[in-house]
């Protein structure tokens, strides 16, 4: 009969399929226990090896008078209310938790949660491949699928701590190291950034200087407020960010908060020369109120423009001037290397650079400074454009 589930006595306790797992049950003096449910027939059948033996030895203790055996599911919501997480940390691990780890581990005790059960997880279709709304089924990430891994080890690790396993399982899950995006990354010209300013919707245009020429996260920029633009002393005031929080599988609302190191609250050092088009903007497409927003949508002022909007328009742009693979990210990589190669130019250090970036340490800003080693010619060149033509318009 369709649907019916799979029984099979073994020569004590009953397993029965599930679905893709193996409940185990058996009975001792009248009364029928569960014995947790399995990835095989073989791990079920050894489990009530196992207790067998314990009632043969008199060694067999009542699950009744066992202290509470906690799931997954419920001991990590406590895990979650006991830490001091951001509001964008805590919709990433809602995010991860509901659409690959707790389908799998909800209802599962913790001590059942082995290596040879986190394996099998780690290489299941829900950890594989995901799929949206109206969407074809797409495959996640190596680094989507170790969000993931790290988030259930990390949960584990403090079951250990707190005795309710013996020891947290963990997997070998290293995969192939990237390639650092720097060291291939083709910067563009001071031309070929002129090109994609002027290809963004006007409103958008300062948007692109100030990501290559202050190095502001995308969630940084969107944040900007008129107040935030020191026009007297060409500096922008990094306070907060827009992050985008999630709602079931999907990133719907917008919040304001703050940076997630100090590091991050920082003053930046616009340059002379892209100062003008930036007070264009301001006089142009900013309210005139302090709180306006330097990057509204483009229906509600009062609403920070969305990733999705910027990255819609930045595709068309990067397109125009023949930089079809050069992400919005990218240009914060263009600010890093030009930063430091100026940096170290006037006696500064990799400290001043990672002060500008708002790195929380060094090891991030480390890899602007081997980029300049290698790229440093291309950096310069692209200053000394930029002198020339700050020379050409005092002459003109």
């Amino acid at each position: 009969m369709a649907g019916k589930q799979r029984r099979s006595r073994t020569s004590w306790g009953q397993v029965e399929k599930r679905g893709k797992l193996y409940r185990a049950r058996y009975t001792v003096e009248g009364v029928r226990y569960s014995a947790g449910t399995f990835l095989s027939r073989g791990d079920a059948e050894a489990k009530l090896s196992e207790i067998r033996t314990d009632v043969l030895r008199g060694d067999w203790n009542s699950p009744d008078d066992l202290p509470e055996v906690r799931t997954f599911g419920d001991y990590v919501e406590s895990w979650l209310t006991r830490r001091d997480l951001k509001p964008r940390t805590l919709s990433d691990y809602r995010r991860y938790l509901d659409s690959s780890i707790l389908p799998r581990f909800r209802d599962t005790p913790l001590h059942q949660i082995t290596t040879k059960v986190m394996l099998a997880w780690y290489d299941s279709p829900e950890m594989t491949w995901y799929q949206r709304k109206d969407k074809p089924r797409q495959r996640w990430s190596a680094r989507q699928r170790e969000h993931r891994y790290n988030l259930l080890r990390a949960v584990l690790r403090s079951a250990e701590k707190e005795g309710l396993v013996d020891k947290a399982p963990a997997i070998d899950i290293r995969r192939r190291k990237r390639a650092d995006r720097l060291k291939t990354l083709e910067l563009p010209t001071v031309d070929a950034l002129k090109v994609m300013e002027s290809a963004m919707p006007d409103r958008l245009r300062a948007a692109v200087t100030l990501a290559a020429w202050t190095g502001l996260r995308f969630g940084e920029l969107a944040s900007l407020r008129r107040r935030d633009i020191d026009t007297e002393g060409m500096v922008v005031r990094v306070r907060r960010s827009v992050t985008r929080l999630s709602d079931g599988e999907r990133r719907r609302h917008a919040e304001m908060v703050d940076p997630k190191t100090a590091s991050g609250t920082r003053d930046v050092d616009i340059p002379p020369h892209v100062m003008p088009g930036i007070e264009a903007h301001l006089r142009d497409h900013v309210g005139l109120g302090l709180n306006a927003l330097l990057f509204p949508g483009a229906t509600n002022s009062e609403v920070p423009i969305s990733e999705e909007t910027l990255r819609y328009h930045w595709h068309k742009a990067r397109k125009v001037a023949g930089y079809d693979e050069l992400r919005w990210h990218d240009l914060r990589h263009l600010f890093g290397v030009l930063d430091m190669e100026a940096t170290l130019a006037v006696g500064g250090t990799p400290a001043d650079t990672q002060a500008h970036m708002g790195h929380a340490d060094a090891k991030s800003t480390a890899r602007y400074l081997h980029a300049v080693k290698s790229r440093g010619k291309l950096a310069a060149a692209m200053k000394s454009e930029i002198a020339l033509r700050s020379v050409a318009d005092e002459q003109a």
